[in-house]
């Protein structure tokens, strides 16, 4: 809670109807977006083309004395490359939609929430890169956290995002959604109480350093078609739903994940669950005190673990089948390298169960 006065502002938006659907059993409550990807490099990230006028600086505080009483209103009235500070801490009762290149912050380190404006399934942040744009959040706190009202951000197009000390949750269903080709770039922030923290899809690409992915519910990662991951220095604990879905990374189809120095302990499934015919490369990261496994593979994903530590899991790093202790065979073989500077030890049920 903030100590703070703080100011409300409202405003309403027209009804958005986003679909969701649910996943096979071990996705349990996993919610889809129906997600089609095509493969791009990690971390090298499209041109967006400079801006070719001077930039100019907006101001909003809700009682007067700035350019606008409403976020929106200042990114209606930008222009590409400008810059929209928030000169008063509270609760913004908006749901903005960004369609150029912008920088939305707070003007000084005090708290500003974003929340939805009304009760209706809908971005509390849409950013939609109908072209080339680049966006930038910072210090932000974005919450769609009632119950009709569940989703927090949502990116898609040729949009590059960079994210800085942003916290996004609590949200019913996805605290971030990823999609159609877009790139984002994720710095210091935080993901919590989500139903999913972050969800990638479409061509899109995601790097995540230094952040937190802490109490989502159904998985903090959810990966899909192509989709690609890059998480760096990062931690992940405490996904919580249940013994199917309570999954720290879930990468399906054809998507690529990487994992570099990170911590993924505590989820109440899986560290890590690696499907169709997905690629998980982990380095010099911790995969400990998870509920089923900390690794399961299933269907012909593939895995690369490399200077890591697999702990105090069930399984270390189990394949999805009966030898294992599953219901049935649900992997049918990918290809697993697990390079000897890895370590595998306490593992209740055994290190490592494969074909």
């Amino acid at each position: 809670s903030l100590r703070c006065p703080m100011a409300v502002v409202e405003e309403t938006s027209p009804q958005l109807a986003l679909k969701a659907e649910r996943g096979d059993s071990m996705k349990l409550s996993q919610l889809a977006l129906g997600l089609v990807i095509g493969a791009v490099g990690l971390g090298l990230l499209a041109p967006v083309p400079s801006v070719g006028q001077a930039s100019r600086t907006w101001t909003v505080c809700p009682q007067g004395g700035c350019d606008f009483q409403r976020i929106q209103e200042a990114i209606d009235a930008a222009a590409d490359g400008d810059t929209i500070l928030i000169r008063a801490p509270g609760i913004y009762r908006e749901n903005l939609t960004i369609t150029k290149s912008l920088t939305i912050a707070p003007f000084q380190a005090f708290p500003v929430i974003l929340q939805p404006a009304g009760a209706f399934i809908g971005p509390v942040i849409t950013v939609k890169g109908e072209r080339a744009i680049r966006v930038t959040l910072k210090d932000l706190i974005v919450q769609g956290w009632a119950v009709d009202q569940g989703f927090a951000v949502y990116i898609t197009g040729q949009a590059q995002v960079s994210f800085n000390n942003i916290e996004v949750g609590p949200s019913v269903y996805f605290g971030l959604t990823v999609y159609d080709q877009a790139q984002v770039t994720i710095k210091d922030s935080r993901f919590r109480e989500n139903g999913t923290g972050l969800s990638i899809g479409d061509s899109s690409q995601v790097i995540v350093e230094s952040s937190i992915f802490f109490a989502n519910r159904v998985s903090a990662i959810f990966v899909s078609r192509n989709g690609q991951l890059r998480l760096v220095r990062s931690t992940i604990f405490g996904t919580e739903l249940n013994a199917f879905s309570g999954i720290g990374i879930d990468a399906v189809d054809a998507s690529r994940v990487v994992i570099e120095g990170s911590q993924i302990y505590n989820n109440r499934a899986s560290g890590l669950v690696a499907g169709g015919s997905s690629t998980i490369e982990i380095s010099n990261s911790t995969v400990a005190y998870n509920g089923t496994s900390g690794i399961l593979l299933t269907e012909q994903a593939n895995l690369v673990v490399r200077e890591s530590v697999i702990h105090n899991n069930p399984w270390g790093i189990a394949a999805f089948l009966i030898k294992c202790g599953f219901d049935r065979d649900w992997y049918s073989g990918g290809t697993v390298q697990i390079d000897p500077s890895t370590v595998l030890v306490k593992n209740g049920k055994g290190d490592i169960c494969l074909p």
